[in-house]
């Protein structure tokens, strides 16, 4: 069995993982089929869920490795943790309105340990109104952000602060909502009982299956969406609300796209989600194709997009040679170095132009077939708004 990645039709990979999640506890036909997951689990980062549930089956040499593992990112998690802290205390001292979201939010409130939940830089979600002066109070409180630009057209977040080693991406919307003013979803983020704003898990399942769906559906590994997916899905979750929320908006419903993995979860769960069958089989060839085609580059996706050569297009790509997206792009100092800048952009500029031309010449039929599928999955699935 390839145990390198994960296919839909692999269940000897799906049941275990998804009684992982959602039970705690799984059990394997034989100790190869348990052998067989670990090293899955070792190609997909994922030793510290394994510790954290079945330790007590694991055998060496995995068992020492996981636990090993296990306390890397447990203590990755503290120091994540304590950063928080203190942003939440920054920030709520002067009123701003925020809220964690992704790794940040979840590690901390939808996973039983942290350590299960790994992330590698804190998303911060501000609300419009209260942005600039955000920026302004991360900058006086020792964040530093040396390569600082206006965002480009189709960005989510601003570009990355820098303190302590750990980076901070701070948000004005979500990403890959589409929506005209970012204010309407503040609607929909509520308080708890300590003042804090909090994703719903709802909004948080609705981010996920959008999170999934950057760079045409290729930016998240699967195991990446269905370890989230499960871990909200494991608490109260109004699944006809979360669908009238993405009609709403425009978007396909969150469950369209999970489904694509049933044997991943429960039954009553699948039954609640009630998904779009037809949608969802378009959402599985997605992945299908996606396995098949895996020297598919982000330059193949770019230059054979639906909407290339339209003026977002275009936006988009003159916005990638603004001078400090260059620069944080090579790794050059903030400033000075112009003629280091200006041999990089020769270099950035011919790389650009010589991508360009070989697509034009020689372009993929399956990167053709792969973005009808997303666009017949997406439609289909938005268009079942009853």
């Amino acid at each position: 069995m390839d145990t390198s990645s994960m296919t839909i039709a692999n269940e000897r990979i799906l049941i275990p993982f998804g009684q992982l999640v959602f039970n705690g506890n799984t059990s394997f036909q034989d100790q190869q089929h348990l052998d067989d997951f670990c090293k899955w689990a070792i190609s997909a980062k994922l030793e510290p869920l394994l510790h954290f549930t079945i330790s007590e089956q694991i055998q060496q040499p995995y068992k020492e490795q996981f636990k090993k593992e296990y306390l890397i990112a447990l203590a990755k998690s503290m120091i994540f943790e304590h950063q928080l802290n203190q942003l939440k205390q920054i920030l709520k001292k002067q009123t701003i309105r925020f809220t964690f979201i992704k790794g940040a939010d979840l590690a901390f409130n939808a996973f039983p340990s942290p350590a299960i939940r790994t992330f590698n830089d804190i998303d911060l979600l501000l609300h419009p109104d209260d942005t600039k002066d955000a920026l302004q109070i991360l900058k006086d409180n020792g964040w530093e952000a040396p390569y600082f630009r206006a965002p480009n057209p189709g960005e989510h977040h601003f570009p990355p602060f820098f303190k302590d080693k750990i980076v901070l991406e701070p948000h004005w919307t979500l990403p890959n909502f589409k929506l005209e003013d970012p204010k309407i979803i503040w609607e929909h983020i509520p308080q708890d009982n300590n003042g804090d704003f909090r994703l719903s898990n709802e909004l948080n399942l609705l981010l996920v299956a959008r999170h999934a769906a950057s760079e045409q559906y290729r930016h998240l590994p699967i195991h990446r969406i269905l370890l989230d997916a499960g871990y909200i899905a494991k608490n109260e979750v109004d699944w006809n609300a979360l669908k009238n929320l993405a009609y709403a908006w425009n978007l396909p419903p969150p469950q369209d796209l999970f489904a694509a993995w049933e044997p991943f979860f429960p039954k009553d769960i699948i039954a609640q989600m009630a998904p779009n069958k037809s949608a969802t089989r378009a959402f599985e060839k997605i992945f299908e194709l996606r396995a098949s085609i895996p020297s598919i580059s982000n330059h193949d996706i770019v230059m054979q997009s639906r909407d290339i050569a339209s003026k977002h297009w275009i936006q988009d790509r003159l916005a990638g040679l603004r001078p400090k997206t260059i620069r944080a792009k090579y790794k050059l100092p903030p400033k000075g170095n112009y003629l280091e800048l200006l041999a990089t952009y020769i270099k950035d500029i011919t790389a650009k132009a010589s991508v360009f031309c070989k697509h034009m010449v020689h372009r993929k039929p399956d990167i053709a077939k792969y973005n009808k599928l997303i666009e017949l999955a997406e439609n289909q699935s938005r268009n079942n708004n009853p």
